[in-house]
């Protein structure tokens, strides 16, 4: 039985880059999924099911999945806004341990998590202040 699962992101406007780091997995993983040549266990598919917000059994292909197919992914915000921080990271060469970059996220995602901006640079600027008000109170410095 073929699984819907591209189908599914693709509604969700998510990319297998979105999803392949929601599920700490590389790109190909979720392609491999989504063209059933890599077998879906339990826990992968209730995460997903959480990250796509519909059933395992959408997911799978044993119901449909359209009526899911109309609902914004709540989640969305939330990925990029850690994308956009794992950018900023990575442009200053800063290093965390697993304990601390959750820390980060959930400062940030705190602090600008809720604020509406149709400027994407806008938005950017608010986690890249955020990330710097992060640096300075946790480590008393800038990750420059």
């Amino acid at each position: 039985m073929k699984n819907n699962l591209r189908e599914i992101r693709q509604s969700r406007n998510l990319t297998c880059k979105k999803v392949a780091q929601a599920l700490d997995v590389t790109e190909m993983t979720v392609s491999r999924y989504e063209r059933d040549e890599e077998r879906l266990r339990l826990p992968t598919l209730r995460r997903l099911a959480e990250i796509l917000e519909c059933s395992i059994a959408q997911i799978v292909g044993e119901e449909p999945w359209s009526s899911a197919k109309e609902v914004k992914h709540p989640y969305q915000d939330t990925v990029e806004v850690i994308m956009c921080i794992d950018g900023i990271l990575s442009e200053y060469g800063t290093v965390l341990d697993s304990a601390e970059r959750e820390r980060l996220y959930l400062r940030v995602l705190g602090d600008v998590g809720s604020q509406e901006s149709d400027n994407q640079s806008e938005r950017r600027d608010n986690i890249a202040r955020s990330v710097m008000g992060w640096a300075l109170q946790e480590k008393g410095h800038r990750p420059i």
